[in-house]
């Protein structure tokens, strides 16, 4: 009898946890959807759930989770192919944990962290060729502490450390010229 009880309520616990675990998906041309003071309402009542968003001049779609009308959870960004552009988390509405982004042909475009919405630790951008056209590093409190950037030929052109004051050292930009080809004299001449 025991047994009969205990694997009832186990039954019972998984039915309510998948149940729960299921998030209602809301299109965002619903009419009932509305926004007041960046707060998403449902029929009047805090919207739980995921948002789904086309975009059709990208032909992608967002998908945005939300928890009592604030964004939380998964964000993420597919194409119509259902290739993933974009993910990224979402803590009371703010940016946390990693992000990454990818282009179309699959290769990752950026990756970084968050806190609280801010950047922490490593930020990094990179070409479509998979070359890295920018880095940033933050420190554990959102200070920005190395910026570099490069052209797409792997030349870089900035590279800026930063102080605890703000002030900054380093090569904070500057126009990169292609060398000028070697001539001889006598080709100076006859032209």
């Amino acid at each position: 009898m025991i047994k009969l009880v205990l694997s009832n309520l186990i039954c019972f616990f998984i039915i309510i946890a998948i149940v729960n675990c299921s998030e209602k998906i809301y299109d965002n041309t619903d009419p009932n959807i509305s926004m007041t003071a960046g707060v998403y309402l449902y029929k009047n009542q805090f919207l739980t759930g995921i948002i789904r968003s086309y975009i059709p001049a990208l032909q992608e779609t967002e998908l945005a989770s939300f928890r009592n009308g604030i964004q939380h959870g998964e964000y993420k960004v597919i194409t119509r192919d259902g290739n993933l552009l974009q993910k990224m988390n979402y803590r009371n509405g703010k940016k946390e944990g990693f992000s990454k982004a990818w282009y179309h042909n699959g290769k990752l475009r950026a990756f970084g962290e968050f806190k609280e919405g801010e950047y922490i630790n490593d930020r990094i951008d990179y070409f479509d060729n998979g070359q890295v056209a920018s880095y940033e590093k933050y420190s554990e409190t959102s200070k920005i502490q190395v910026v570099k950037k490069w052209y797409k030929n792997g030349k870089i052109y900035m590279n800026v450390s930063f102080k605890d004051d703000g002030s900054s050292y380093g090569l904070p930009g500057s126009k990169l010229c292609d060398p000028i080809k070697k001539t001889k004299e006598k080709e100076l001449i006859t032209k």
